[in-house]
């Protein structure tokens, strides 16, 4: 049954859980570097750690929440591959980003073999890097957590939820 506005309560109840997942899980605007005095001041005062495949460029900040930037050479590709690099790397840092301990302001520059490397393959880098900057106060089964956190959503529940 269709309410006023043209959405189904079914679909404005997904529509909720959605929002409220994003609101745990998401990445918000507060928690990305985005201006270039920023990024500036992570470059000059910071500590670096390198990967093969990311540098990263850590600073404690002054916040109660980790921030991060992410930077993508042209040297990397063309836009397609420069943006698909830049939403692994975001996906990777939402999802371990409540296992860092301290709040820092976090850079990672991508370097050209990130272009081979899938989701988990930059996962694990990232999580790397994490750890040889003393930030990692994780757990080792953050990954099944996250894959549970993350499901979909069962819509045969909602409707019962809806009707009940």
């Amino acid at each position: 049954m269709r309410e006023a506005g043209g959405q189904s309560r079914i679909a404005k109840l997904c529509a909720h859980h959605v929002r409220e997942a994003m609101k745990q899980y998401g990445l918000s605007r507060s928690e990305r570097l985005r201006r270039a005095r920023d990024f500036q001041r992570v470059m000059e005062e910071g500590r670096f750690f390198r990967h093969p495949a990311l540098t990263m460029a850590v600073r404690k900040n002054g916040l109660g929440f980790s921030r991060v930037g992410i930077s993508v050479s042209r040297h990397m590709g063309k836009a397609v591959c420069r943006n698909r690099v830049k939403r692994r790397l975001r996906e990777a840092y939402r999802l371990l980003k409540g296992e860092i301990g301290e709040p820092h302001d976090l850079v990672f520059f991508a370097r050209t073999p990130i272009l081979a490397y899938g989701h988990r393959e930059t996962m694990e880098a990232m999580r790397e890097l994490l750890r040889r900057g003393n930030l990692w106060a994780g757990r080792q089964d953050v990954e099944r957590e996250d894959a549970m956190a993350l499901r979909p959503l069962n819509r045969s529940a909602l409707r019962s939820e809806v009707k009940g």
